[in-house]
């Protein structure tokens, strides 16, 4: 009897072990299930999240550069507008006869008319610049100017005394590298049909600081000047240049200006001369974008040059060059800084930082609409920027996913504490059983 409750034990014995590797092995399947869906649900919450996060970026992007779009085309319609008026009022004063015969013509109260035009179309300079035909009219008209400078404006006279003191000297001249020279008849790189014909700066908004532009001919300087005014007598309509660097300025800045040409009225219709409208393109993109926006790259590219205006939020000034990443000839390239509606000069090359090339959109510029012909091509290429991507991308989506796991993981804890108590009452209430089981075997022995 005795040897048979020991076979009894010892197959107790196996069943339990047998059971407990079971269990055991099911446990291990469970926490091993448990982690992998831990770790499943954080990672797909996280990537939920993100992927919220770069299409809200996306979206904030895109709708910005349409924003942009608009923007500028309205601006460069501004300008031109600008410019057609200015045409218009002095168009005005030659059909009524005022003032004389052109060129000889100066606007009374230009400099008041020009300053509200400037800034309503964002201008740097509004200018007159009537044509002159031979050399004959030209002495006459440099003589004319000399007695007829002190209408170019009031309260300009340390203005006046710099035109005296250099541009009387000279007479209508064209700008070299070594300074200013005086413009030699016939022009002999201009078309035949034009070589005689002088376009020399008389009337220019403001007067301060443009005082060196006065007499200046664009027709005369090799450059894009030189071809728009070219190509627009050629066509009989206005002229867009290339991006170029206006007088005024002493550092490198993007500028453009746009040509509108005077004519007298039918059936005797003949050229009296150009008004042009003088811009930067940093202030063509003034309130182009959002203010709460950080740092859109815009890369304005031409037939020529390369230009890098970065729009941001924030004041700054105008500053020196300064040699940052080429990926063009040094000659082509200027990058210019644009916070709050100002801009600086950063340095030559394209400054936008190319680990967002993938969201690059194209700003197409139509000048056609403004101009019958152009030196060049426009277009704007935007770039987003590491500012920009992080006002929309955050650390929320690691937070979350680090809540889910550890909701998941205290889940973990409770399942395995619960089973930790119930496989610890099954046991004790296993163990009474057995020992109820033995008591009864030896109170009642079987035979």
């Amino acid at each position: 009897m005795e040897r048979k409750m020991d076979v009894d034990d010892i197959d107790n014995k196996k069943q339990r072990c047998c059971r407990f590797r079971r269990t055991t092995v099911l446990r291990l399947v469970v926490f091993f299930i448990m982690c992998a869906l831990m770790a499943a649900l954080g990672a797909a919450s996280f990537i939920l999240l993100r992927q919220i996060e770069i299409s809200t970026f996306q979206a904030e992007f895109q709708s910005s550069i349409a924003q942009l779009q608009l923007s500028v085309q309205t601006g460069l319609a501004n300008k031109f507008v600008a410019t057609r008026l200015i045409e218009k009022i002095y168009g005005a004063a030659v059909q009524n006869g005022y003032a004389g015969t052109l060129p000889f013509l100066t606007l009374p109260g230009f400099q008041a008319i020009a300053a509200e035009i400037i800034t309503l179309a964002s201008l740097r300079a509004i200018s007159w610049n009537p044509m002159v035909n031979g050399t004959q009219q030209r002495l006459r008209y440099e003589a004319w100017t000399k007695t007829n400078i002190v209408n170019l404006g009031t309260n300009v006279t340390a203005t006046l005394q710099k035109i005296n003191a250099t541009n009387f000297k000279t007479g209508i001249y064209n700008k070299t590298a070594y300074g200013n020279v005086r413009t030699n008849l016939p022009i002999p790189f201009a078309d035949p049909r034009f070589q005689n014909l002088l376009f020399p700066v008389w009337q220019i908004a403001p007067i301060g600081p443009n005082a060196g532009a006065v007499f200046h001919d664009p027709h005369a300087t090799v450059g894009s000047r030189f071809h728009t005014v070219e190509a627009a007598l050629a066509a009989g309509g206005g002229g867009f240049t290339d991006v170029i660097q206006l007088l005024q300025d002493a550092y490198p800045r993007p500028s453009s200006i746009l040509y509108a040409p005077l004519y007298t009225l039918p059936p005797n219709r003949r050229l009296m001369g150009f008004c042009a409208a003088m811009f930067s393109w940093d202030t063509a993109l003034q309130n182009a974008l959002p203010s709460y926006l950080k740092r859109i790259d815009l890369v304005l590219t031409t037939k020529t040059t390369v230009w890098t205006i970065t729009v941001d939020q924030g004041a700054a000034k105008v500053r020196g060059p300064a040699l940052l990443h080429l990926s063009m000839p040094l000659s082509k390239h200027l990058s210019t800084h644009f916070f709050m509606l100002r801009a600086k000069v950063l340095g030559k090359g394209d400054l936008h930082d190319p680990t967002f090339d993938r969201f690059k959109q194209n700003v197409d510029i139509d000048v056609s609409k403004y101009s019958s012909v152009s030196a060049s091509d426009f277009c704007i290429a935007a770039y987003p920027s590491v500012a920009f991507y992080n006002q929309f991308i955050s650390d929320v989506p690691f937070r979350v996913s680090i809540v889910v796991v550890f909701m998941v993981f205290f889940t973990m804890l409770v399942i395995v504490a619960y089973d930790f108590f119930i496989r610890k009452r099954e046991t004790k209430l296993a163990t009474q059983a057995q020992e109820a089981e033995d008591t009864t075997k030896i109170v009642s022995p079987r035979c």
